[in-house]
């Protein structure tokens, strides 16, 4: 069942096979050795080997499914990257497709990490003994939904996520511990309220199947958009996914650390009758916010700057309002629309975790850049992001650059009231190079896996 893989699949078991791959294959320039049973065609031949009982090869699978976690999350955002340039190109039925299979990669990542495999209808786990556990044979999609569910309810699996995740020397779950309440009995709200919901992912499914498998041109006005606002929500993508010191993902961390000290802190009595409304209306609010935040500061012992806690107290910046929305769904049955808000916050949220998840195995298991450099060499070779004789030495250093010019040109343009755009023409004044780079969302696993 669902509920059994999630509460006994082991990661430590993945951080260990990955740590075997490491001394034994990587520095032969291959994910997994020649021999193993599922490196190709692993839906025929599980299929094969799971008609008789204990066929299936435990140690090629478990292989498998640790390296596929890490692919599962880079092919997240190769699908993204796909979503950008349809949106670019004002394509949004397509642009829908690619993220919901996007969000799809990252949760088969993030269950992979922790040692659940997702393969057609059979599915798989591994305990922390090393053995190998089948789950409920359902499709793919349904699966995952069932699988998520059960991981937003289990509340010391999905505090992984907290941990994994750091805001200068400590992690988000040292910030909840430290506000005295502790992650286990509101880690549901805090994901559900980061569109980690099964409803809302359900919903995108759906979606997915509309752009899918009906005609676009039926209904023209459903997938109508502002242009140029769509190129300011990509630019808010980007800001989000910017990484500074020691943080992969710095505004997007702190929103997510934002959010959840203010669920708390809401959450406190105050005023007469407890309820702590009549605080969530006094203009004093978010100076008093402010304090909360640098009392459990002060518990945690390490001091934010000044910048930092004003990032924490801000309310209404356009990233707020991105991801604030990743909560809502994407269709308007009402003015029968599509809005790709939604969906791409709740992408990037999954993103995210499936990214963190990635960064922790490997640490874990010890894999350095120079590990799996067979493997990041090609991958910005193949995709553009490099010239295959100017390898660079940092990925932020050498990578981040070339976005933010495009981002800065973008945006100065936008100033100039007499540019307006209003379709994917208005941008033929740019080298194809230029907007090319403004997709490139598949550069941040480089940084986000902290290689």
């Amino acid at each position: 069942m669902p509920q059994n893989a999630v509460q006994y699949a082991s990661i430590e078991q993945m951080t260990s096979t990955l740590e075997g791959l490491a001394g034994t294959q990587f520095n032969q320039n291959s994910w997994l050795p020649a021999g193993n049973r599922y490196k190709d065609n692993i839906i025929e031949n599980i299929k094969i080997d799971s008609q008789l009982p204990n066929i299936v090869n435990t140690t090629d699978l478990k292989e498998y499914t640790s390296v596929s976690s890490i692919l599962h999350c880079t092919d997240g955002w190769a699908f993204l990257s796909r979503a950008f340039s349809s949106m670019i190109n004002a394509d949004i039925p397509s642009a829908i497709f690619f993220i919901y299979y996007s969000e799809l990669r990252a949760l088969m990542s993030l269950f992979g990490t922790n040692g659940i495999s997702i393969l057609s209808n059979k599915h798989f786990y591994f305990d922390l003994n090393g053995d190998i556990h089948s789950t409920i044979k359902l499709g793919t999609h349904e699966i995952v939904q069932r699988i998520l569910k059960e991981y937003i309810d289990n509340s010391t699996k999905s505090a992984l996520l907290l941990k994994w995740i750091k805001i200068g020397s400590n992690s988000l779950y040292d910030w909840l511990q430290a506000t005295g309440f502790g992650t286990s009995y509101v880690m549901s709200d805090f994901l559900n309220q980061w569109g980690l919901d099964i409803n809302e992912v359900r919903a995108d499914h759906d979606t997915r199947n509309q752009v899918s498998y009906r005609p676009h041109i039926l209904n023209p006005n459903t997938y109508e958009l502002n242009y140029e606002d769509n190129l300011k929500k990509i630019i808010d993508f980007w800001r989000l996914c910017e990484p500074e010191g020691t943080s992969e993902f710095k505004l997007l961390d702190f929103y997510i650390l934002k959010k959840s000290l203010q669920m708390i802190f809401n959450s406190l009595p105050y005023g007469e009758d407890g309820s702590n409304l009549e605080r969530i209306t006094e203009p004093s609010y978010l100076l008093d916010f402010k304090e909360y935040i640098k009392s459990i500061n002060i518990t945690l012992g390490s001091p934010l700057l000044e910048s930092q806690l004003n990032n924490l107290t801000s309310f209404n910046s356009p990233v707020d309002e991105f991801l604030d929305k990743a909560n809502k769904k994407a269709y308007n049955c009402i003015t029968n629309q599509y809005d790709l808000i939604p969906m791409l916050a709740r992408a990037l949220f999954l993103l995210r975790f499936a990214t963190a998840g990635v960064n922790h195995n490997l640490m874990e298991a010890r894999i350095s850049k120079s590990d799996i450099d067979f493997w990041w060499k090609d991958y910005g070779t193949k995709y553009g992001f490099w010239d295959e004789n100017d390898i660079p030495e940092n990925f932020v250093d050498s990578l981040w650059p070339d976005i933010e010019e495009v981002i800065n040109q973008i945006k100065d343009i936008m100033s100039e009231s007499e540019v307006q755009f209003g379709d994917p023409k208005s941008l033929e004044n740019f080298y194809l190079r230029d907007i090319n780079c403004l997709t490139q969302v598949n550069k941040i696993p480089l940084w986000g896996f902290g290689l």
